[in-house]
């Protein structure tokens, strides 16, 4: 078990703080080669391993393993209430003090962290392969469906590939259906 940092945009934090986000994917990298792609990888704890008939393999280790608490990297700045406070953007109530700056998620450090999460799962998935199920666990906004409503449902995968592009489009777009490290999240005191 360790504690690891991990970036949230706004829109996954506020997920997390309504209780609505307990999954996360993110792209494995690099990739399997192409000639392994439609090949079903074995799970060996954090490991995933791809291998063909004529002995082709390739292996991914994922940087988090089940036990590990997160600590949610966020923008954030110096509140201009108190010295030495924190504001969170994700919020949208609050704005840094004079001569601040918001700071980038990156740069967040571990002690000001406001949301701890312990991973209880980690798996190796497709991205397109996602299930409507697994994309409200992620945390987007899907309305569901009513038969009684004569309102249009928007279809939740093409809402998840807007919500994934809008974070990994220029490396990682839908289109690819690459393969992502799937991770069950829990949310813990910090």
């Amino acid at each position: 078990m360790a504690d690891k940092g991990m970036i949230f945009n706004g829109e996954m934090v506020r997920a997390t703080l309504d209780s609505r986000k307990t999954q996360t994917r993110r792209p494995i990298n690099p990739q399997p080669p192409d000639h392994l792609d439609e090949i079903q990888p074995i799970l060996i704890g954090s490991c995933a391993v791809w291998q063909d008939n004529d002995g082709c393999r390739f292996e991914a280790r994922s940087p988090y393993q089940v036990g590990d608490r997160l600590w949610v990297k966020e923008t954030w700045a110096v509140s201009v209430g108190v010295m030495g406070s924190v504001v969170y953007k994700a919020d949208g109530s609050g704005k840094p003090a004079d001569g601040y700056k918001w700071r980038a998620s990156i740069h967040m450090p571990k002690c000001i962290a406001r949301l701890w999460l312990e991973v209880t799962g980690v798996r190796v998935e497709q991205l397109q392969e996602i299930s409507e199920e697994d994309i409200r666990a992620e945390g987007v906004v899907v309305p569901r469906w009513n038969p009684d409503s004569v309102k249009e449902y928007p279809d939740p995968w093409k809402v998840y590939a807007e919500f994934w592009d809008s974070i990994y489009a220029k490396k990682h777009p839908w289109e690819s259906s690459l393969w992502a490290w799937v991770y069950e999240l829990r949310r813990i005191d910090g």
